[in-house]
């Protein structure tokens, strides 16, 4: 009898072998598609996970996403304010193996912008209240005691006046004015009104997005001051070839007040 239940028994054993060797196998393969909806600076992502065996998942996502990774099997629609090429990289594990893909969607549109407003210059270079030097990476300004070998590298503006009539930015590293930042770059300056180039104030309050300066040509400081009157328009470039406006809105005896939005990327 023993026997007899023992045979009875090897077909199903077999079958039970089979299919749980055949589950632990199954083929690793990392897979998506992505679907894009709208412009950028608020472009939609769509990403449908359509990997096979993997039993984790790890998201990396490209400059310019709401979210820079995610481990869900499927992420959530993602929010992109950088135009071009976008891309997505999964790696999909089973706890034995680990293989990657990267995708790639173009998004239309431009740019996002980055807005500062009431930022304030002071016109004396020691002023205890006011800094003259500006980041728009820190989106900090620095007062002449608080510029250093950490800080100096970052910026990216730098105001001066002669008397009440000449106001001017200038490059951090401009040597005709002294400032010994250490560390410093080069920014190109447009001092001169900015509505000789296309960009006026209206312009610049209704920005959204860096269509309003991303064609607009900057490759030399004018070495000019800008007019006393508000608004006045600045431009300018970074070292880093971001393009920026400023609009003054208020100048006293102290200090001058402005707005900037410059290229996030």
């Amino acid at each position: 009898m023993i026997k007899k239940f023992i045979a009875s028994m090897a077909p199903l054993c077999m079958c039970m072998f089979f299919s749980c060797s055949k589950d632990d196998h199954t083929t690793l393969t990392p897979d998506f598609t992505l679907s894009v909806s709208g412009t950028s600076p608020n472009a939609i992502v769509t990403i449908t996970n359509t990997s096979t065996g993997g039993s984790s998942y790890a998201w990396v996502f490209d400059e310019g996403a709401n979210v820079s990774m995610s481990t869900d099997k499927t992420p959530a629609p993602l929010t992109v304010d950088k135009a071009d090429a976008f891309d997505v990289t999964l790696t999909v594990t089973n706890g034995h193996d680990v293989k990657s893909i990267t995708k790639t969607i173009n998004v239309t549109g431009n740019n996002a912008i980055v807005s500062y407003t009431n930022i304030a210059f002071g016109k004396d270079a020691n002023s205890p209240t006011y800094g003259r030097f500006f980041s728009t990476e820190t989106g900090l300004i620095y007062k002449a005691s608080e510029v250093n070998s950490t800080s100096g590298p970052k910026i990216d503006l730098a105001y001066s006046h002669i008397r009440e009539s000449v106001n001017y930015f200038a490059s951090p590293d401009d040597l005709r004015e002294k400032y010994n930042i250490p560390g410093a770059k080069t920014t190109t300056i447009i001092n001169s009104p900015g509505k000789k180039l296309g960009v006026t104030a209206n312009i610049f309050d209704n920005a959204k997005d860096d269509s309003f300066i991303k064609n607009v040509q900057l490759n030399t400081s004018d070495n000019e001051s800008f007019e006393s009157s508000n608004p006045s328009i600045i431009l300018f470039r970074t070292a880093s070839g971001k393009k920026g406006a400023i609009k003054t809105t208020a100048i006293n005896g102290d200090r001058l007040l402005v707005n900037i939005k410059v290229q996030k990327y």
